[in-house]
């Protein structure tokens, strides 16, 4: 009799989102680490186990090769963080032999792709605010030859800081699934590059909105 195995595979009720609004810190912590990107990257290919996982990164030249140990605990802190969940089970049969069957976990991401949404509001903390409007003010006092209002820069940072993360929740929220397709694969610090230029490009479509306020603040003509 045959001992090829049959694989049945049983799935939970799971329905991944395409885009996901990240704010915990842990996880952004998680989303721009290098030993954890490379899990994210392979389950954009959809449900896997943690051999399967191995399995890939072992054909990955660039990368160390984790342990089964290693990786289910990488597992354990995506899972922790919501970014992956553990979306069913995976049983292994072997015809002509009445041993029960060996089950495996299957891991999912909880999104095709993350979005790290919660840097603004601790970006534009009073704090952080003054500091960088202080900062901001003796550079702009080396070009302008006069130093504007620390209160009209801090009020301008706040602006210009929340409109862009607008921009890009506006964004996110009304073309989920098209962005997901386009930069799910994209590692986090390089994709923020190119938001930064989308922003850039936005603020600039909209700089009448701007451009009276910030005169007034610089004391420009």
């Amino acid at each position: 009799m045959t001992q090829d195995k049959k694989v049945d595979q049983i799935f939970a009720n799971y329905k991944q989102e395409s885009v996901k609004f990240v704010v915990d810190k842990e996880a952004n912590k998680l989303l721009n680490n290098p030993i954890y990107r490379p899990i994210l990257l392979i389950l954009r290919e959809g449900i896997k186990t943690a051999e399967e996982i191995q399995e890939v990164i072992k054909t990955k030249e660039e990368l160390q090769k984790p342990s089964l140990k290693t990786i289910y605990r990488h597992l354990k802190a995506l899972t922790a963080a919501d970014l992956v969940v553990e979306a069913g089970v995976r049983k292994i049969y072997k015809s002509g032999e009445e041993k029960p069957p060996t089950t495996q976990r299957l891991f999912a991401r909880t999104a095709k792709f993350f979005y790290l949404s919660g840097s603004t509001e601790e970006y534009i903390s009073p704090e952080n605010v003054k500091k960088r409007a202080k900062l901001l003010r003796e550079i702009l006092g080396i070009d302008l030859k006069h130093k504007p209002s620390l209160d009209c820069l801090e009020e301008f940072i706040v602006k210009l800081e929340s409109s862009n993360d607008n921009c890009m929740t506006d964004l996110f929220k009304e073309h989920p699934d098209e962005l997901a397709e386009v930069v799910g694969e994209v590692p986090v610090h390089e994709l923020q590059n190119v938001l930064n230029i989308y922003s850039s490009i936005r603020l600039l479509l909209r700089k009448s909105e701007f451009e009276k306020y910030l005169k007034e603040c610089l004391k420009i003509s």
